[in-house]
Formats: structure tokens, C-alpha cells, sequence
């Protein structure tokens, strides 16, 4: 199967085919370096989308941990690769990108702080940190996310 980032407006994009509604915990890296990331950027409108790269921090392995069964059976295995973060007034939202020590593949989470939280349609997950809550969807970044996370796995 081939996947590819796709895209509706030219600022977010998310990896096809994915099943729609589901979280990403076992993608592999092969797959993430082999998106053309510099042909998107011809037509991307806005790179980063108010996102910024963040620290890689152990309180972000909180915010970004569901508790479901994969989730509290990796607590200890996820290293973060990456974590973007957009920051409009109280809300916070966390995009990242994390490593399972023991399997090496990648998980792709979105985090979202109790603020952010009100008024949204998604099923939110509890994490390890009270205030946030993770998303029960495939992820949707700007593109700085998918350019950024295959830099990284590149180097």
C-alpha cells in the first residue's frame, strides 16, 4: 500500500489512506520518510499554522500518554521525536510524535488542554495529566509537523 499526505486547504494535512477516527500507534517510520514534504510546500499556505516546536519534556509524555490499554502498556516505552505546540490565549493544543522503545514504531497524538477541550465533537481520551486529554482521531497538522518529524527521522 502507498501512502501520501493529503490535503484539503493547504495548511493541515494528514496521512492517507488511514481508517478515519482512529489513534495512530503503530505507523512506521519507513512510511514517514517517504512523504514528499518538500513538494507540498509549493502550495502550502501557512507552514506552521501558529504551531511551535516544543521540548521534549516528561511532563509532554504525561499530556501525550492515553490511558487505554496501548497506552498505559507503553507508558515507560514512548520517546518523544517531536512535539509542536499551538498556544491561543488559555488554549493549548500539542501535536507530537512519539518512539515505542520496544517495537520502534511511531505514534502520532494530539493533546488538548482542558480550555481547549470545550466545545469540541472529537472523543477525548484522559492522559496522565489531568488538564489535558488526548483525541481519538488520525492526526492533522500543519506541515511544519510532517516536515520537522521527517527531518528528524532522517538525521
Amino acid at each position: 500500500m502507498e501512502y501520501s499526505l493529503a490535503t484539503i486547504d493547504n495548511v493541515t494535512y494528514q496521512m492517507v489512506p488511514v481508517m478515519p477516527g482512529l489513534l495512530q500507534y503503530n505507523v512506521r517510520e519507513d512510511i514517514l520518510t517517504s512523504f514528499d514534504v518538500d513538494a507540498k510546500k509549493l502550495a502550502n499556505i501557512d507552514y506552521n499554522e501558529g504551531f511551535v516546536l516544543d521540548s521534549h519534556t516528561q511532563e509532554h509524555i504525561h499530556r501525550l500518554t492515553p490511558q487505554t490499554a496501548t497506552g498505559k502498556k507503553n507508558k515507560d516505552a514512548w520517546k518523544v521525536i517531536l512535539v509542536i505546540k499551538n498556544i491561543e490565549g488559555d488554549k493549548i493544543c500539542l501535536k507530537a510524535a512519539l518512539r515505542n522503545t520496544i517495537t520502534n514504531d511511531i505514534s502520532l497524538i494530539t493533546s488538548l488542554n482542558t480550555s481547549f477541550q470545550k466545545g469540541c465533537t472529537w472523543r477525548m481520551i484522559k492522559t496522565y495529566d489531568e488538564d489535558f486529554k488526548v483525541c481519538h482521531c488520525k492526526m492533522i497538522a500543519p506541515l511544519l509537523f510532517w516536515d520537522e518529524l521527517k527531518k528528524r527521522l532522517l538525521q
